[in-house]
């Protein structure tokens, strides 16, 4: 019985392949659209043959979820919230925002700040309230039982 070997089953791509970091077009997939030049997405390729054009050029126009780090495109049927801190959009499934909460927030107005904006607000309270500790712990008193021990000086 014949059993391939790997070398049998796939082509010997150094002999056309160029030099340096490369990958097969067909294969390549963007990882933000997960796309791939095989099913109709781009041929162009930047970031290490991670990212296609099209997204690539999404991330310099500040396209991004600031969660998952992926591109988006401005016209899409993905649900997305807008941070009213920092302005940019989030995937709803990036911050567990279910489609209820997603409707009410829209009905009623409710304020939304991403995850990345309240991690800022809490470590800037951490902060605050670190500083505030440093400047009274200079001036507290001594331990109230230290006082009530008993003289062992005989």
């Amino acid at each position: 019985m014949y059993a391939p070997t790997p070398k049998s089953t796939n082509p010997d791509v150094s002999s056309f392949a160029p030099a340096g970091i490369w990958k097969c077009q067909d294969c390549t997939i963007c990882t933000d659209c997960g796309r791939c030049a095989s099913d109709g997405g781009s041929t162009r390729w930047t970031n290490g043959y991670s990212l296609c054009i099209n997204c690539f050029k999404l991330r310099a126009a500040g396209c991004f979820c600031p969660v998952c780090d992926k591109a988006y495109r401005k016209i899409s049927n993905i649900p997305m919230v807008q941070c009213d801190h920092c302005d940019r959009w989030v995937h709803n499934a990036c911050d567990d925002i279910s489609s209820e909460l997603y409707a009410a927030m829209g009905l009623e107005g409710r304020p939304y700040h991403c995850p990345p904006c309240r991690q800022a607000v809490i470590d800037e309270a951490n902060k605050q309230r670190k500083a505030i500790l440093d400047t009274v712990r200079p001036y507290s008193l001594p331990c109230p039982v230290a006082a009530m021990r008993p003289c062992c000086n005989l």
